[in-house]
């Protein structure tokens, strides 16, 4: 039983987050604050993407690697990324992949996308 316990304690003490590879914007380790809705589209890998158009909406992402790309839905925005270190810069997003982050060596990042004005859509994250 102490075996069974501390494994417990430690699998639930675990944060969510992504690894290499493409991720869909429902993946479960996703955590979405404000009014976000799915909606279907011909271009978005497997059919959907989620988008938001209230600003101060936000998703946070950890994850672990080098890179993490965005591939957003068709629509722009500009948004307000705070990283691990809680800097914070403005990016914009216009409906094109661009690389959010990049590390030198694989490491784990915190990275929340918070809406300032338009429309953020999210089709994908690529971590490599």
């Amino acid at each position: 039983m102490p075996v069974y316990h501390a494994l417990s304690t430690y699998l639930n003490a675990l944060e969510p987050t992504l690894y290499r590879g493409y991720h869909q914007e429902t993946a479960w380790q996703l955590d979405y604050g404000g009014a976000w809705e799915d909606v279907a589209s011909d271009a978005a890998a497997l059919g959907l993407y989620r988008r938001t158009t209230t600003a101060g909406a936000s998703v946070t992402v950890v994850w672990n690697g080098r890179n993490l790309t965005l591939i957003p839905g068709p629509e722009s925005s500009t948004i307000r990324l705070v990283d691990t270190n809680e800097e914070q810069r403005q990016v914009q997003i216009d409906g094109t992949p661009i690389r959010l982050g990049t590390s030198f060596v694989p490491q784990r990042h915190r990275y929340t996308l918070i809406v300032v004005e338009g429309s953020l859509s999210i089709d994908q994250l690529q971590v490599r």
